[in-house]
């Protein structure tokens, strides 16, 4: 008797943490949107630009044209609110 108590009470429990996980999973999947920017900024004055840039929420995710003889795209983005 007591091990089918255990047991039931195993089985209400699993019930229970995966209908909180669905829920909570159908809840965190709302739409994340984005912005964009562009610095093309030689790199001297890199460091300068993006620590204003990440003051704001930037987040440097690419850098394009290095090895060029043009100074380099620094490319950013961050969340929307």
């Amino acid at each position: 008797m007591k091990k089918k108590f255990i047991f039931l009470v195993m089985l209400v429990g699993l019930f229970v943490f995966t209908t909180v996980m669905v829920f909570s999973q159908n809840n965190s999947t709302s739409t994340v949107r984005w912005e964009y920017t562009v610095l093309n900024v030689k790199y001297t004055l890199f460091e300068e630009e993006a620590n204003k840039l990440g003051a704001q929420g930037w987040e440097l995710v690419s850098v394009s044209g290095v090895g060029s003889t043009s100074t380099p795209w620094y490319h950013f983005k961050r969340r929307l609110p």
